[in-house]
């Protein structure tokens, strides 16, 4: 998750128009991440990389939306 969360909020960070806009770049990052090598680093799919980012947001240590509903 640690590996996840260090690219994906480089992309977080940045200025959105929309929380929409964030979330696809953010999925789109860690779809391409390189995890550290683990014993289960070749088990680990894009898929697995992208639903990483919910579970991190919903730990909240990545927002897809600032609070007043803008970007």
């Amino acid at each position: 998750m640690d590996d996840v969360h260090a690219h994906a909020v480089e992309v977080a960070d940045k200025r959105f128009e929309l929380g929409w806009d964030r979330l696809q770049a953010v999925l789109e990052a860690a779809g391409a991440v390189a995890l550290t090598e683990t014993v289960l680093t070749r088990y680990v799919r894009p898929l697995d990389r992208k639903g990483v980012c919910h579970h991190l947001a919903n730990d909240g240590r990545l927002k897809w939306c600032e609070e007043g509903g803008a970007a």
